[in-house]
């Protein structure tokens, strides 16, 4: 029941979707790219409500069609979307089972925790190894390690640090 709520939550949230799915294509095969997926979270997440999965979908696969930065194949790109989409949905569906959509302190702690590589349960430990095995799968695809690129200053982000702040002061 729950899960449903996550997952299927916040129509409203299309231009924190887009700004991540905009994010998240830019960022492909650069060395930082977990970490600017992740403030991209962060920034999605200050915007409103947690953007559905399905949305988060629909964007990530429109951004990369038109990516600049990639040159892969048209099926390369379809498998990329597809592992970027199970990121989120490991992270809509698994992560944050039972919280709300609109408890961003909540999302924020969780996520945070990932990030820095939680293991404190058998759960958690899961959920990390199947995040690392997308990430892992998301830089063959995307062409491997460049250089760290530099984040998108155009759009509003809120750095791991605020984030935990954040995450922690509620």
């Amino acid at each position: 029941m729950t899960i449903s709520a996550v997952s299927g939550c916040a129509r409203e949230s299309s231009t924190e979707v887009e700004a991540l799915a905009e994010r998240t294509a830019k960022s492909l095969g650069c060395s930082n790219f977990k970490d600017e997926f992740f403030d991209g979270l962060y920034s999605a997440l200050e915007g409103g409500a947690w953007p559905a999965h399905a949305d988060f979908s629909a964007a990530i696969r429109k951004r990369l069609a038109g990516a600049r930065n990639l040159s892969i194949s048209a099926g390369a790109q379809t498998a990329l979307a597809d592992r970027l989409s199970s990121v989120y949905e490991i992270l809509s569906v698994e992560a944050l089972a039972g919280v709300s959509p609109y408890d961003r302190t909540a999302a924020l702690e969780i996520l945070t925790a990932l990030e820095l590589g939680d293991r404190t349960t058998d759960e958690k430990a899961r959920i990390q190894e199947r995040l690392a095995e997308r990430f892992e799968q998301i830089e063959r695809d995307s062409g491997g390690r460049n250089s760290a690129c530099a984040p998108d200053r155009a759009a509003p982000l809120v750095s791991m640090a605020a984030a935990r702040d954040l995450a922690f002061l509620g």
